[in-house]
C-alpha cells in the first residue's frame, strides 16, 4: 500500500485523515507462484487538492486485479488440495 502525502496543504494537514481499508495476509503456501503480486502495491493513494482529501488510484488497482485475481484463485485452490480452511 502507498499513501503519497506529497503536496497535502498545510490547510489540510491538521486533524489527520481516514481511509477504511480491509486488509488480511496470505500464509505463503509451496507451489503456487506469488511472483505476480509481489513488489506491487495493493493500492495507491494521493492527496487530490481539487476534492481537499485522499483518492485511491483506480487505474492501478485495475491495471493489478486480474493479477491478483489468478493468484488468489490459485492460493485458495492449494489450500484445498491442503484440506486448509
Amino acid at each position: 500500500m502507498i499513501i503519497d502525502t506529497r503536496g497535502v496543504p498545510a490547510l489540510h494537514r491538521e486533524g489527520g485523515h481516514g481511509l477504511e481499508m480491509k486488509i488480511s495476509t496470505l500464509y505463503i503456501l509451496k507451489g503456487v507462484d506469488y511472483s505476480g503480486i509481489t513488489g506491487i502495491p495493493f493500492g495507491i493513494c494521493r492527496f487530490d487538492t481539487m476534492h481537499g482529501g485522499f483518492i485511491w488510484d483506480v487505474s492501478h488497482l485495475e491495471m493489478i486485479r486480474d493479477e491478483w485475481g489468478r493468484v488468489r484463485e490459485a492460493h485458495l485452490k492449494k489450500r484445498k488440495e491442503l484440506g486448509l480452511r
